[in-house]
């Protein structure tokens, strides 16, 4: 079963938000998931706190993808994200095969 982290935000400080994405490349994201969606401009359709840049990520378990985003390595990185956006929010979802049908 897949498990997706689904991370939304708006960047406000985009310097910030480079430096970000350059530690998490080197540090984290390299080969340790599969990084599915890159979309700077969302378009909400729902909701009022939402941002418009959306991540997705595919694990190959809710466990992994926990330990992802549980890591010393990703941790470390997060605070900087969380400084340089707002409206922000990370969600984990799983695949679940008894409803695709």
């Amino acid at each position: 079963m897949s498990s997706y982290i689904i991370l939304n935000y708006d960047v406000d400080d985009a310097k910030l938000f480079t430096q970000y994405q350059a530690k998490a490349k080197a540090q984290v994201l390299s080969g340790l998931l599969e990084f599915l969606v890159y979309e700077p401009k969302t378009e909400v359709l729902e909701g009022e706190k939402v941002g418009h840049q959306t991540v997705i990520f595919r694990f190959t378990s809710p466990e992994k993808a926990r330990e992802f985003y549980r890591s010393k390595q990703y941790q470390a990185v997060l605070p900087d994200r969380l400084k340089s956006t707002s409206k922000h929010f990370a969600v984990l979802v799983s695949d679940r095969p008894e409803f695709a049908q």
